[in-house]
């Protein structure tokens, strides 16, 4: 399973420890050597690393966030349940827990328009570049 970890180099091959020769770069787990290409590929394909790199780290945060959703906990961490409060009738806190399914419903869907609106971000920002 280690070796799934460890970083690929653009042939697929895990770089040995200590074999890092000059031009080589390392963006999360793709390790690029820039003096194997021509100049123009090789600065596109360290763009297309760092591209991917940040839209993977959107990625991985709004899937956090969605799941902490799912737990029960507010978008930014706090909790959504309500204490247990022996004075509410039964409906209140039917109402409450209405309240509450509805919540969770609207937090995933901001959740996923903030998502979306920072992929379109991203891709305003970067495909130009890409593209050139």
């Amino acid at each position: 399973d280690d070796e799934a970890n460890k970083p690929k180099s653009s042939d697929g091959k895990t770089p040995r420890a200590g074999s890092t020769k000059p031009g080589t770069f390392s963006i999360d787990r793709h390790v690029i050597c820039v003096r194997d290409y021509p100049p123009a590929m090789a600065c596109l394909l360290l763009q297309i690393s760092h591209f991917r790199s940040l839209v993977e780290k959107h990625i991985s945060a709004t899937e956090a966030t969605v799941d902490r959703i799912f737990r029960g906990e507010g978008p930014d961490g706090s909790s959504n349940q309500g204490g247990s409060n022996s004075d509410l009738s039964s409906s209140e806190h039917s109402s409450s827990q209405r309240s509450r399914d509805k919540r969770w419903k609207i937090d995933v869907l901001d959740t996923r328009v903030d998502a979306t609106s920072k992929a379109v971000n991203l891709a305003k920002n970067w495909l130009p570049r890409l593209l050139q």
